[in-house]
């Protein structure tokens, strides 16, 4: 994968065309320390920013792309995924793994497939991943050692111990 999702557009903020990302891991500096360019994705394709300036904020990080100079142009990104070159960010310790790797990733139990990992989620106390079933159902799986038995980035999987720590 060349690139990682970091997070998305949630709103235009202010008038100068500054927006408001939420990002899959909130602690995250990427955007205002190694990443001065980043791929945004949406209905109407890809498209490569530079990031001029990025700085915390309640709620997420407010960043200003060259070019979004207005609110409008800001707004027209509401929904976009933001990418980075996964070469801008650190590699991963043996073991370890970025969150947004598992976005996609196919999440089965012992009796077969329970969906797709569609979002993963930061709580204060436990990480989760959101996992669409075969049905459309939402449900969330705690990243907790007792129930995950394997996850294997390169081959897009997630395997639980049990269905049990699925949070309906």
């Amino acid at each position: 994968m060349k690139h990682v999702e970091l997070g998305w557009i949630a709103k235009a903020h202010g008038l100068r065309g500054e927006v408001s990302i939420r990002l899959h891991w909130p602690q995250s500096r990427v955007l205002g320390d190694d990443a001065d360019r980043v791929l945004v994705r949406d209905a109407a394709g890809d498209r490569c920013l530079e990031v001029q300036s990025a700085r915390t904020c309640a709620g997420g990080t407010l960043v200003k792309f060259a070019g979004i100079d207005d609110r409008d142009a800001a707004d027209r990104l509401r929904g976009a995924r933001v990418l980075v070159d996964r070469a801008a960010l650190p590699e991963p310790d043996e073991g370890e793994y970025y969150l947004a790797d598992l976005l996609g990733a196919r999440v089965e139990d012992p009796s077969g497939c329970v969906g797709d990992v569609v979002e993963v989620r930061v709580h204060a106390t436990v990480d989760t991943l959101v996992i669409r079933t075969p049905a459309g159902e939402l449900v969330e799986q705690p990243l907790v050692e007792p129930w995950i038995d394997v996850i294997d980035v390169a081959g897009r999987l997630v395997r639980l111990t049990t269905s049990d720590g699925l949070v309906r």
